[in-house]
């Protein structure tokens, strides 16, 4: 059933170097661990996710963010198992029936660690369920590693440049073909 509880279950995942951390549905209690994030991430990783750099995170942006209903507003967290403290987010939001807009953030230290797919494909994995057969980006050319996760994902991917930004188009709702091996991809 769209929207239930059960797509805030939270799970382990283990990284590739082995570290632990807890992947759940965000909740509205998390826009102050939200704002610790945003605090924690580089001036360039707030640059390639915002497409500006942000000095903060503004609580009424914040809670905005941790305010979702796993239907046509969803997001995931990677947290510390021990303290809380939140890792990444992967989110998606509705934009038109069947096709939503996508978007992470991975806290500097935990880049190229496996956070990106994991996310991603819990985020296809709700939103196929939700009815969404499509996830679009719009990315800023120079971030490789997303647009890079995005056209290795296994699904037919379209894209289109306009000046420094570059969007594409998943049909998660097609067929996955096997993710290709990093580095290997189109592009």
């Amino acid at each position: 059933m769209p929207g239930t509880n059960e797509e805030a279950a939270e799970g382990i995942f283990r990284l590739r170097d082995g570290h632990e951390v807890v992947i759940r549905g965000i909740r509205p209690d998390d826009w102050t661990r939200l704002t610790e994030l945003h605090r924690r991430l580089s001036a360039e990783t707030q640059r390639l996710r915002f497409f500006v750099r942000m000095a903060r995170l503004r609580p009424a942006f914040a809670k905005q963010l941790a305010t979702v209903d796993f239907v046509d507003r969803a997001a995931f967290v990677a947290c510390d198992p021990a303290s809380g403290d939140l890792h990444a987010v992967g989110r998606y939001e509705r934009v038109t029936p069947n096709a939503a807009a996508i978007a992470f953030v991975v806290e500097d230290r935990f880049q190229g660690r496996g956070l990106g797919p994991e996310l991603f494909d819990r985020l296809v994995a709700l939103a196929r369920r939700n009815g969404i057969g499509e996830f679009r980006a719009e990315v800023l050319v120079e971030n490789r590693r997303m647009i890079s996760l995005l056209k290795e994902a296994g699904y037919p991917c379209g894209t289109s440049v306009d000046g420094t930004v570059e969007t594409l188009v998943l049909d998660i709702g097609a067929e996955r073909a096997p993710a290709t091996p990093p580095g290997e991809g189109q592009g």
